[in-house]
């Protein structure tokens, strides 16, 4: 159940995604970074005050690292909504559970421990899905943009499998969140001050950084939470209900519309997740039941 907050995350991030594309009509890239990052600050330092969690921490270097990767995922990705429709910039982005699923192999590799050879196919047979999306035949630029949206594939993998590492040793949510945010508000202001300064603000934009601040700070918390109490490669099942959400709202919302070949990239990208997921939770399960066999014996 508490993978369920991965579900939450996904819905968030989509509706997220949504905004940032209305916004980006008003706001440059980096503004759009910080009034992110900036309104979740005060909720997150409110709440570790609240609970009492100071904002120190044994270990800064992995913390710069997460921040560094997940501020550069965020920049990269706010540019691909700015670009492209809905539903191809979620997907690309939701390609990060196949990443993740690969870094576990090279983990799995790397420790000399087992490593399922359906798992590896279903990365390549989703990787197939990425190049159909990516197709030669798109606009030049296009295909530029979409190649960006694979790297925020990448580096969304790479911050998930940092978050994982500091939830293991201990770090507690909030002081994740709070950090990461307080990267996001620098950068996006110093960013924004180098590229032509601040935009005015009328009562449409406050109300959109209202939305752009809300959306994502539930999703990081909600994201946060998913790693540290959920399992996994449920996780990673979950993440792809963000790309139904996506399409869905890009064809009500922006008439975006897809052809066939974009259309069956997304369902075997999709497709390609959840059988990695599957296949990860079946050895789960085979594990647990070998275990209670051998300790019944």
């Amino acid at each position: 159940m508490q993978s369920t907050w991965m579900l939450a995350a996904a819905l968030c991030f989509t509706l997220l995604a949504a905004v940032i594309k209305v916004a980006a009509e008003s706001f440059s890239v980096f503004e759009i970074i910080f009034y992110r990052s900036l309104f979740g600050i005060f909720v997150t330092y409110w709440m570790l005050q609240h609970l009492g969690i100071s904002i120190k921490t044994s270990y800064p270097g992995l913390y710069l690292l997460r921040c560094a990767v997940g501020t550069l995922c965020i920049c990269l990705g706010v540019y691909i909504i700015w670009v492209l429709p809905l539903g191809t910039a979620q997907t690309l982005t939701y390609t990060s559970p196949l990443f993740f699923a690969f870094f576990t192999v090279v983990s799995a590799w790397r420790h000399r421990k087992a490593v399922s050879w359906f798992l590896v196919a279903a990365i390549m047979v989703g990787f197939f899905g990425i190049v159909l999306i990516l197709r030669p035949t798109v606009d030049p630029s296009e295909f530029t943009a979409m190649l960006v949206g694979v790297l925020v594939g990448i580096t969304g993998a790479w911050a998930d499998w940092m978050i994982r590492m500091l939830t293991e040793k201990g770090e507690p949510p909030y002081r994740i969140v709070f950090y990461f945010l307080t990267t996001g508000t620098i950068v996006g202001a110093v960013l924004t001050l180098m590229t032509g300064g601040f935009h005015a603000i009328d009562f449409f934009g406050l109300a959109l950084i209202l939305l752009i601040g809300l959306f994502g700070t539930l999703g990081q918390f909600t994201l946060t939470y998913a790693w540290k109490y959920g399992v996994p490669l449920i996780n990673t099942l979950y993440q792809y209900s963000g790309v139904v959400f996506a399409v869905i709202l890009g064809m009500f919302l922006f008439d975006d519309s897809f052809d066939w070949i974009t259309i069956l990239g997304i369902f075997i990208v999709c497709a390609s997740g959840i059988a990695a997921s599957l296949c990860g939770m079946k050895e789960r399960e085979n594990k647990r039941d070998s275990s209670a066999l051998l300790h019944h014996d």
